[in-house]
């Protein structure tokens, strides 16, 4: 017998929509990279005690970029070249994976995803890729060199290519990828915007269970749908970025700069303000918006200060 949810339960709007857990179906986490998602998908186990998990990275999360045999067998191993590649009769999915990759070989899964204020999210990104020393990255081969393009200003990391596979609109290509107008080593063109921001709002409707890291009822709503004890601790927060690479990080924030994050987070942006109408409709998602952004750029500070 499932265990009860102790603790505020408190259902918000669209609650009595919410699609209930089956046991009988397996449970596929989209893990957005720096969404809390290291803390979910440890709960998410815990709470569901799976026969048979699985986490991996699939080929959306690295562009363009094709010298795999650089990288060591180990990581390799956990790098999915086509859906073919997942294991069999698996109960839960999680890992930096896109929502094609996974439904083509589990087409019954009950996606699940953790949206984040998009713009604090590339943000953080940044910093934690700041925060992976040479020793680390080397098993990543060459695409190590993509990943200490983050030593670079905030500026120059997002503006470069290579990079826009994870800080180009993370939640449209997670969503939709492949996609012809979502280009593997580029940004998308805001020619598609209107359309791209269509299919991927309807592409969230198939989930099962969407909500916001900067919701404090998340872990309420998600025993809800799960009819069980979740317990979300912290795990996996950036930290130790070498003092070489430390700078206030005002300095990072320049009105050039801030519009380069913002033009990177646009669709996503939206995206997020959609589920932000859904989970937190009393209110308004600039205001949450702005908060989310000014409490994690002042914990941003305190990384990057001297």
């Amino acid at each position: 017998m499932s265990e009860k949810p102790t603790g505020d339960t408190r259902r918000n709007k669209d609650a009595e929509e919410v699609r209930h857990y089956d046991p009988t179906r397996p449970v596929a986490f989209l893990h957005i990279p720096k969404t809390g998602g290291i803390s979910l998908s440890e709960a998410l186990k815990t709470a569901l005690k799976p026969r048979a998990s699985f986490a991996a990275f699939d080929r959306c999360m690295f562009g363009d970029f094709e010298d795999f045999e650089s990288v060591s067998d180990l990581r390799r191993s956990r790098i999915l070249f086509a859906s073919s590649d997942l294991p069999t009769s698996l109960d839960f999915l999680g890992g930096h994976m896109s929502f094609s990759t996974i439904s083509h070989a589990y087409p019954l899964a009950q996606f699940i995803t953790v949206l984040r204020e998009p713009m604090s999210r590339l943000i953080s990104l940044w910093l934690y890729w700041r925060s992976c020393t040479d020793q680390f990255l080397e098993p990543w081969g060459k695409w190590g060199h993509v990943v200490r393009k983050s030593r670079l200003s905030l500026r120059d990391f997002v503006r470069d290519r290579k990079t826009a596979c994870q800080t180009d609109n993370l939640y449209v290509r997670l969503t939709l990828w492949p996609h012809p107008l979502v280009p593997d080593g580029d940004f998308i063109d805001e020619r598609h915007d209107e359309r791209l921001l269509q299919e991927a709002q309807s592409r969230l409707e198939q989930f099962c269970f969407v909500d916001l890291l900067e919701n404090a009822e998340l872990t309420a709503n998600l025993q809800i749908w799960l009819g069980r004890v979740v317990v979300l601790r912290k795990l996996n927060e950036t930290e130790n970025i070498p003092e070489s690479l430390k700078s206030p990080i005002a300095n990072e924030l320049d009105s050039e700069t801030l519009a380069l994050i913002e033009s990177r987070s646009r669709l996503d942006l939206r995206l997020w303000a959609t589920v932000v109408a859904q989970r937190m409709p009393f209110i308004d998602s600039r205001v949450l918006r702005d908060q989310a952004l000014a409490a994690n750029l002042s914990h941003y500070s305190h990384l990057m200060a001297l």
